[in-house]
């Protein structure tokens, strides 16, 4: 008997192990996309970026992350999850440092780069996991809570680490990430294991036959685009995350600054109300989703507010409105973005089992990919009017959140409801 086994005693304990480890690298993840808005007024004044160039560097990472995901997804499902993560956080690790060490706007760009392809298998690794190491229930609840950690990783990216740049400086800061990112790969490859069967535990999730062909790489491509329902999730997904990710990971400090003079740690604090509440709207939506067994609900409600809420911004948004209630309206697009885990699950859902990893992979390169155009151009609409007074420079690139929201929102309509069960599966059964 291994040693983590009799630590451990059984799966339902050792499973939390396997998982959080892998939930932590997510959080490194989740930090990256944040980490470079609280360094902005550096990063810009120490090399001479204008807003396009900077959100072009701070799209390095979405770019990179969109095409590693089919490469992460199939490594997932092939050789496995431990020796693919541990890879990864180990490319993290050297990117990190490369970014701290830049001289140039390439070194920062080609750092920046890199992190993405480091930690851009991250929630597939984590998602695949949660397949073979718990049970279909709670799934949408564990991808919540998933999300919500992740989030811990952004959140610390923000005020949290504008003390650390402070304290260490900005090359300091990035130096002390890649040792940590380092210590998480070598912990990843000594106790992750791909499935329970690794560690002696009987499995959890359901065993394909010897009858049943294993799907090859290729088939499960194929399968991942040309599935209808996932198809339809892909391209939501393209119009849905950017509002979020690409808002929250380069601008919406600068927002705070630029409409209301703060500094940067208040700016950091108001900013991190979309994240917080995104962290608390992806445990209740995950859990409410798997308790009633549905899914398009929880895809489509949530969105409607998300849209609503961003029309109201572009409306309304700028000086008039209070600090405290442009924070409330990013804690609510924040919650209500907690669909998101919920989306995943319909994914999971929607195609073979054997393809999980897959599947979520080419629904990250769709989500990713809106990311990393819409992060760049959010900065283009402000240079396209940078002799007006910034309310009016960020309105406009308001009015394009909104727009790509209300998008994502009539994209949703399509989804087919799952009822909490592999609708492919039970089709092809058929």
């Amino acid at each position: 008997m291994s040693t983590g086994k009799s630590f451990w005693g059984t799966v339902e304990k050792y499973r939390w192990v396997v998982w959080l480890i892998l939930v932590a690298s997510y959080m490194v993840s989740f930090f990256h996309r944040v980490s470079v808005s609280v360094v902005k007024e550096t990063i810009m004044g120490g090399f001479g970026l204008t807003a396009t160039e900077f959100g072009l560097m701070a799209s390095m990472y979405f770019y990179a992350y969109c095409i590693a995901q089919i490469p992460v997804g199939l490594l997932a499902d092939s050789v496995g999850v431990r020796v693919t993560a541990s890879a990864a956080l180990l490319i993290a690790s050297a990117g990190t440092f490369l970014f701290g060490v830049a001289d140039s706007p390439l070194m920062l760009f080609v750092g920046r780069f890199i992190v993405g392809l480091g930690v851009a298998a991250s929630f597939v690794c984590v998602m695949k996991i949660q397949s073979q190491w718990f049970k279909e229930r709670e799934f949408s609840t564990l991808s919540g809570t998933c999300l919500f950690l992740g989030n811990v990783g952004s959140l610390s990216a923000q005020t949290p680490f504008a003390l650390l740049v402070a304290w260490l400086s900005f090359r300091g800061a990035f130096y002390s990430i890649s040792l940590a990112t380092f210590l998480l790969a070598i912990l990843c490859f000594w106790l992750v294991r791909n499935k329970p069967q690794d560690k002696g535990f009987a499995p959890v999730a359901p065993v394909p036959s010897a009858q049943e062909p294993a799907v090859g790489l290729k088939q499960s491509l194929l399968t991942a685009v040309t599935t209808k329902q996932l198809m339809i999730l892909n391209v939501f997904y393209f119009f849905a995350v950017p509002q979020l990710l690409s808002f929250s990971g380069a601008w919406s400090i600068a927002y705070v600054r630029d409409i209301y003079g703060l500094s940067l740690t208040a700016s950091s604090n108001l900013a991190s109300c979309q994240l917080v509440g995104f962290m608390l709207g992806s445990i209740v939506i995950g859990y409410y989703s798997d308790r009633l067994g549905k899914r398009k609900p929880f895809l489509i409600y949530p969105g409607i507010v998300v849209a609503l809420l961003w029309c109201f911004l572009a409306v309304a948004g700028g000086p008039a409105l209070p600090p405290y209630a442009y924070a409330a309206c990013l804690a609510g697009i924040g919650f209500c973005s907690g669909q998101f885990g919920v989306m995943m699950t319909t994914c999971k859902e929607s195609g073979p089992s054997e393809c999980t990893g897959t599947a979520i992979a080419v629904l990250n390169t769709f989500g990713f990919l809106g990311i990393a155009l819409a992060t760049p151009l959010y900065g283009r609409i402000l240079d396209a009017f940078i002799d007006a007074a910034p309310a009016v420079q960020h309105h406009y690139a308001t009015i394009f959140m909104a727009a790509i929201t209300v998008v994502s929102v009539l994209l949703s309509l399509g989804i087919k409801e799952t009822d909490g069960r592999n609708i492919f599966q039970a089709k092809t059964a058929r």
